[in-house]
């Protein structure tokens, strides 16, 4: 019986290790056949070789911006104004912050301010309150990133306490908790004449001196067929002046400004996120004059006065604030109290995309599709084929089947994904028709061309004047230095 036994344990052994001989030589084999790369979906949308790419990203890092994708084969570590040097960062950046994948890309070499990390808490007797954090203070994001990163299997619950002690909100007591200094995530930057001298580069690699001979390869890269033309000239960088260099205490390359685009009768959603952001920003309403340690945020309103195909008359401004003060949900804003910090502008698309030099001899050329949502263009129609428009209308109306179409939409898809000028409506001018409608009162009444400008408006508004912008469903939680 032992004989038994010691044969077939022998037997598995043996087994086991013919198993794994045979998958060793089947790994040392060329020219293995491989899965191809191919991807269903969407086709590539990059138009960029690879040295353009690499010239962009070095643009980047010279702004004070990181990390470094992998597929951008940078051989020699670039230097990065937005970081300190090595001996003064906390820890070293182990992943890439954008997907959690460890970033094998050579890590910048900081040459930038040196950073204090603040100890915030809430002193008696506002322990009820969340203290404002010290004007010019910054969020680190690495730090952030590294308790809250779920792709890495980060708990939400751990996320919350270290957001929450950072901020200073944890004023409970505790029975046990380890050292939380590395919890501490916001920070302030020292002077710029305060930074050292960067360290000499030292020698390049093996793996690094391949990089540079085969770096110009766009191997791995999908792209396009058809490739824009190389780059001939990128702007100087501007990277980001710590506060203590700044000359008063608003930054002008980087606006405390937040926008929010409204068309339609004003109601209870701009009128609750306004509200909110007089609640919870540090704009000293109560002082007699604006504390001038303080960069105070404004609020912009910018209201689409008509359809969003219509142009605007020339009282357009007047009849706007003239609507505004007898709708009870904006006339309070108009108070001039907050005349400061909450502007209402009106939107003009014309004006918009004129004050955009990438754009204002361009975009009429691509009027008739300048409303693209998702690849389905809207045509507005001219005057003329409004005219025609309203006039079909009628004859509809007249017609027997009137009552079956009424209130029915007739757009015809073309076949190139175009949508054809609305020509039915519920009234008799055709008010109701998709280029005439002003906000949205049903879901059968969708104003879906002012949803199509209004994702326009988003990028033309942060291009041209900075700032962020809101949708107008969004409510102010915190201060915008937390």
């Amino acid at each position: 019986r032992l004989g038994q036994q010691k044969a077939s344990v022998l037997a598995w052994v043996m087994f086991l290790g013919c198993g794994w001989l045979l998958l060793s030589l089947l790994r040392r084999l060329p020219n293995r056949p491989r899965w191809t790369n191919s991807v269903i979906g969407d086709p590539p949308t990059l138009v960029y070789s690879r040295e353009d790419l690499r010239r962009i990203w070095q643009w980047e890092i010279a702004s004070g911006h990181y990390p470094i994708p992998e597929e951008i084969r940078l051989a020699i570590p670039p230097m990065n104004p937005g970081i300190p040097p090595e001996k003064y960062q906390r820890k070293s950046k182990k992943t890439n912050l954008a997907s959690g994948i460890p970033d094998r890309s050579p890590s910048p070499i900081g040459i930038g301010s040196t950073r204090e990390y603040i100890n915030i808490t809430a002193q008696p007797p506002n322990i009820a309150y969340p203290p404002r954090v010290p004007t010019g203070s910054v969020a680190d994001l690495d730090v952030i990133m590294e308790n809250c990163d779920f792709s890495q299997q980060k708990y939400v619950r751990d996320c919350l306490e270290v957001m929450r002690l950072g901020a200073g909100l944890d004023v409970g007591r505790h029975v046990r908790r380890a050292n939380t200094d590395d919890w501490k995530y916001i920070y302030r930057e020292a002077a710029s004449s305060t930074r050292e001298p960067p360290a000499r580069q030292k020698p390049l690699t093996p793996k690094q001196q391949k990089m540079l001979k085969d770096g110009n390869s766009d191997a791995g890269l999908w792209q396009r067929d058809v490739l824009e033309a190389p780059l001939t000239n990128l702007s100087k960088p501007v990277p980001a002046k710590p506060f203590a260099d700044l000359d008063g205490v608003c930054d002008p390359d980087y606006a405390k400004v937040f926008h929010m685009f409204w068309a339609g009768p004003f109601n209870e959603k701009p009128y609750v996120a306004m509200l909110s952001f007089l609640f919870t920003q540090n704009l000293g309403l109560h002082l007699d004059k604006p504390d001038p340690t303080v960069c105070r945020p404004q609020f912009w309103m910018w209201i689409n006065p008509g359809p969003a195909a219509a142009v605007p008359n020339p009282n357009a401004v007047r009849d706007m604030f003239r609507e505004l003060a007898d709708s009870p949900w904006a006339a309070p804003f108009l108070h001039p109290r907050f005349k400061d910090v909450i502007k209402f502008k009106m939107w003009n698309t014309t004006e918009q995309l004129d004050g955009v030099p990438e754009l204002k001899d361009e975009w009429r050329s691509y009027q008739e599709s300048l409303f693209n949502s998702g690849g389905t263009k809207y045509k507005v129609p001219s005057g003329k084929d409004k005219e025609k428009a309203a006039a079909k209308a009628l004859a509809e109306t007249a017609s027997p089947t009137a009552s079956v179409r009424s209130g029915v939409s007739s757009t015809n898809s073309t076949s190139d994904g175009d949508v054809a000028p609305a020509s039915a409506a519920s009234g008799q001018n055709g008010d109701d028709n998709l280029y005439n409608r002003l906000g949205s009162t049903s879901a059968d009444a969708y104003d879906r061309l002012s949803v199509v400008l209004s994702d326009m408006a988003r990028f033309i508004l942060c291009h041209r004047f900075g700032g962020t912008y809101l949708d107008a469903d969004t409510v102010f939680l915190r201060d915008w230095e937390e």
